[in-house]
């Protein structure tokens, strides 16, 4: 089941990159916490009903519901990050995503407290409750400085004794490091698509 789960988050990934590339009115992390949503009530009624032979649709959806979480929240870290921060930020997405393979374990301390079903539908709960966040918040605009909380940290670290901030630039001038920002892929595309 395991090999499974990791092949749909593999197989997904491309799709989820496509249907980004629609800028369809629902983001790939919605669809894909409703994907999450429904392969855990499914996990659910298997339990509840002892099905052994609806562990794999249930593995194969919440797969696809890794992948497509993953790739939306690389694509969300790649279209905001600033040049110089890219590879850090992504370096931190990556260590809270991985947190998230915690949850099983979290599941199974959780049991003596509701049966794995209930538990498995409030998880349902919570992704269908971060579908809802997601819909109704407005993504921020390319140029958002999500950047500047790691020149920040440079600076804290510059300030201390014998600390160095090498291409610190202070985030209250309102300078950036390295000039303009760098377009985003659906920018590039659409002045590619202008000439």
């Amino acid at each position: 089941m395991t090999a499974l789960t990791a092949l749909a988050g593999v197989l997904i990934q491309p799709a989820a990159r496509a249907l980004d590339a629609l800028q369809w009115r629902w983001s790939v992390g919605m669809i894909g916490l409703l994907v999450c949503a429904a392969g855990l009530v499914l996990g659910a009624d298997a339990i509840r009903v002892g099905s052994l032979w609806l562990l794999a649709p249930c593995a194969a959806v919440l797969g696809c519901a890794y992948g497509l979480c993953l790739v939306s929240g690389l694509i969300e870290v790649g279209r905001l990050a600033r040049p110089e921060t890219l590879g850090s930020l992504t370096a931190i997405y990556y260590a809270l995503a991985y947190l998230g393979l915690t949850t099983p374990y979290l599941l199974t301390l959780a049991a003596p407290l509701a049966g794995p079903a209930t538990l498995l539908l409030i998880a349902a709960a919570v992704a269908l409750a971060g579908a809802a966040v997601v819909a109704t918040a407005s993504r921020p605009p390319a140029d958002t400085a999500v950047g500047d909380i790691l020149l920040t940290l440079r600076a804290t670290a510059a300030a201390l004794p014998g600390g160095t901030g090498p291409g610190y630039t202070d985030p209250s001038s309102g300078e950036r490091e390295h000039g303009a920002r760098r377009p985003t892929n659906r920018e590039e595309k659409r002045h590619g698509s202008d000439t």
